[in-house]
């Protein structure tokens, strides 16, 4: 039986009615402690992102694409964090 780390995929995130909730990050280059900044962080995203019409849960979708990469560096994080505050301030336009 292989663990979790061989080749194998990480369990499903548990169904909860938050959409934030259920972001679910499995980014092997970070520790425990960066995961959970950075859920932090798209948690006080998550309305405004739940409000663009043009994006809705596509860009959870795309969020989760690039935070479950093998690795990642302070410049790809920088490029998500300044998405998301392109975002709120359109929506708060």
């Amino acid at each position: 039986m292989a663990l979790y780390g061989e080749d194998k995929d990480p369990p499903a995130p548990p169904h909860s009615p938050d959409p934030s909730q259920r972001l679910y990050i499995a980014a092997s280059g970070l520790d425990s402690a960066s995961r959970e900044n950075i859920v932090k962080i798209l948690d006080h995203y998550t309305p405004i992102i739940n409000t663009e019409r043009d994006t809705g849960m596509q860009g959870f979708k795309k969020i989760g694409k690039i935070l479950t990469a093998p690795t990642l560096d302070t410049e790809q994080l920088n490029t998500i964090f300044e998405e998301m505050a392109s975002r709120r301030a359109r929506v708060n336009e």
